[in-house]
């Protein structure tokens, strides 16, 4: 079948039920977005600037556990969406984020291109994978690439730039004889699992947290199971709040800089900490001091 790399995207994000996509319309995606404005699958939220896109795309992967999709013009449009795709990136959010380009062939900073700007040095350090998709008859397999390493492993978010002339170009494809990537639910082994067993039972000052992987790997009833049954102190992160109910008798407050002095003294004072999706991140004083300590 023979279809633009523009229509291939559009058909790939259908196959992955990624249908929210916030964006500052940008000429070099016209294709996309008279897509997109066409096909009722899509939740298509054009927006007044593109930090706000960046920013939808992190908030609806957040909340509904979902992948979004931002995207903005060359240069400048590219540049703003650089907060929200952070903020994705700190949150470990999956997100797809666009950067359409100027033609292929003229894509050097050097030539000085109307906008021109190096998505790929800007994004890198903020996206789990930062690519050009520099040949339409790669399109398919990038596209697949990228959504896969968002959701896999710790997620988080992804870049493809697209020069204006490969988005138009038309090339043939299959979408079958690519087949989905499946990705593999992480699961410790028994081993580990009767090691931590081990230690949860001889541990004198035990506490157990729960960051936002927990939530975002459905895994909430099962942590609040965990609380109930061991009775054991139980704190959140941030990114954690609500999965320990505030009513719940084991749970000593979120934990980090915001926790309190029980929180903070519960887990300085920990022999054995069970973390469950949790980075340590600097908020939590595990191992350290806080960063704001209690006065």
């Amino acid at each position: 079948m023979t279809d633009s790399v523009s229509g291939i995207l559009l058909k790939i994000l259908k196959k992955h039920d990624i249908k929210n996509i916030f964006c500052l319309p940008a000429a070099q995606l016209g294709m996309v977005m008279d897509g997109v404005s066409r096909d009722p699958y899509f939740n298509y939220i054009t927006t007044r600037h593109e930090e706000a896109a960046g920013h939808m795309a992190h908030a609806i992967g957040k909340l509904t556990n979902s992948m979004g999709v931002c995207f903005g013009t060359v240069g400048p449009g590219a540049t703003n969406m650089v907060p929200g795709v952070a903020a994705a990136w700190a949150d470990n959010i999956p997100l797809l984020v666009l950067t359409p380009n100027n033609p292929s062939r003229t894509i050097d900073p050097g030539r000085d291109q109307l906008q021109g700007a190096d998505h790929i040095g800007l994004y890198k350090p903020i996206t789990k994978w930062s690519a050009t998709i520099r040949y339409a008859d790669r399109a398919a397999e990038l596209i697949e690439r990228a959504i896969h390493i968002a959701r896999s492993g710790r997620p988080g978010p992804v870049h493809l730039d697209i020069p204006v002339d490969i988005g138009a170009s038309a090339c043939e494809h299959d979408l079958d004889s690519i087949p989905s990537i499946k990705i593999p639910r992480p699961a410790p082994n028994a081993e580990d699992m009767d090691e931590v067993i081990n230690l949860l039972s001889k541990a004198a000052r035990p506490v157990l947290i729960a960051g936002g992987g927990v939530a975002r790997s459905d895994g909430t009833e099962e942590f609040r199971e965990l609380v109930r049954t061991t009775g054991f102190p139980a704190t959140t992160t941030m990114n954690g709040r609500g999965i320990v109910q505030d009513s719940d008798e084991a749970y000593i407050g979120c934990g980090g800089i915001l926790g309190g002095h029980g929180a903070l003294k519960a887990l300085q004072e920990a022999d054995v900490i069970l973390a469950v999706g949790c980075k340590f991140s600097s908020w939590m004083a595990v191992n350290k001091q806080p960063m704001y300590p209690p006065v």
